[in-house]
């Protein structure tokens, strides 16, 4: 699965604009859902998640030592 990265601009009842990014399956949005599945997650909670599994593995003495 290849990343797309789309965004979806919405107004609040305040009228104030609100963007949201999110990351997707690549194949589902140039060819349909023949291929497979959107499985979109925001990209506000997909970013945090990502940083502090790499910061995990940096931390990982048992990966450093082989």
């Amino acid at each position: 699965m290849l990343n797309s990265h789309s965004r979806t601009t919405n107004r609040k009842n305040s009228g104030k604009k609100r963007v949201l990014e999110y990351y997707g399956c690549e194949a589902w949005k140039n060819k349909g859902t023949n291929v497979c599945r959107s499985n979109s997650v925001r990209t506000d909670y997909a970013d945090p998640y990502d940083f502090n599994k790499m910061e995990e593995l940096l931390h990982n003495e048992p990966i450093w030592m082989s």
